[in-house]
């Protein structure tokens, strides 16, 4: 008799892993679910930084300074992305740029589209909140807008650094973001954080074995992480997961204008990792100060 009911209950597993692994290959292969909206919802941010400040306050202890860097202009925000699948770090400077700049001035996003894949209420709530999926369309379309936008250059490659490299800034060695803002001559205000590392504690990125599987691939993901975090203790892969509450601390630095740094001819290939050296460089000193600064892992 236990031995047909655990032949029953390892079947019942293997099905629901099938279905699991199904639905992942769909929605690898999916566009974007819905309408993105054109502009930001003002009354639902509003709604929205209230709430996650509410719960941030206390449970993360953030601390925003630097946001008086920002130009007037139209800007590129450009962040170290550290935390996973949650950046925290974004989410809690996301907050303080509404209550620094008010609600006339929105800030937008780019994302991984896998988000937006999921459903057309959850596509719908992202992009009023000025979420876009991360590709330069939509970076194009934020500049011909006159609006600031924030991106992750480093993507899933910096989000799911090991923990012994928190302090190492790559911005994934990406220069598309630099020629962006060479061409439209906006300036690019560096941002950087500590404590998002601490909410997870990966221990591997896993990209070796990402190339294996062919799903992950489609999802245009290069890691398949090993982390300890909560809730399972140790995680993999894309299991979801609660941030633990680690005191986060976000410095945004003065402006850095590229054209005037590089010069004008500078949209040729040599001149874009220069460009990308320098960014790197400014934000690795600030970065390196924070850490240095910091006491404790997540008590800060």
């Amino acid at each position: 008799m236990r031995t047909h009911v655990d032949h029953r209950r390892a079947r019942r597993s293997a099905y629901t892993y099938e279905r699991v692994l199904e639905r992942l290959r769909r929605l690898a292969t999916a566009h974007v679910s819905g309408e993105i909206c054109d502009d930001p919802d003002e009354e639902l941010i509003e709604k929205t930084e209230r709430i996650i400040t509410k719960l941030f306050r206390y449970y993360f202890r953030p601390e925003v300074t630097g946001l008086e860097n920002v130009p007037d202009e139209p800007s590129m925000l450009v962040g170290n992305h550290d935390g996973g699948y949650l950046p925290v770090d974004g989410i809690c400077l996301g907050a303080a740029w509404h209550q620094h700049f008010g609600y006339k001035r929105p800030l937008i996003w780019l994302m991984h589209d896998f988000p937006f894949r999921i459903s057309p209420r959850l596509t719908n709530f992202l992009s009023r909140c000025g979420v876009r999926p991360a590709s330069r369309i939509w970076l194009r379309d934020a500049f011909d807008r006159g609006r600031s936008m924030f991106v992750y250059p480093g993507g899933a490659h910096e989000a799911f650094r090991p923990y012994v490299d928190r302090r190492r800034i790559e911005l994934g060695h990406r220069t598309g973001f630099i020629a962006e803002a060479l061409t439209r001559k906006v300036p690019i205000v560096p941002v950087v954080s500590v404590g998002a590392h601490e909410t997870l504690f990966v221990i591997s990125r896993g990209s070796w074995l990402a190339h294996k599987i062919p799903f992950v691939k489609r999802f245009r993901s290069d890691v398949l992480p090993l982390w300890i975090g909560l809730p399972w203790g140790i995680g993999f892969g894309p299991l979801p997961h609660l941030p633990l509450p680690a005191k986060i601390k976000v410095e945004v630095l003065p402006p850095i204008r590229l054209w005037e740094e590089l010069g004008d001819d500078s949209t040729e290939s040599p001149n874009l990792q220069a460009g990308l050296d320098l960014v790197r460089r400014r934000m690795q000193t600030a970065i390196d100060a924070l850490y240095d600064a910091r006491h404790y892992p997540i008590l800060g």
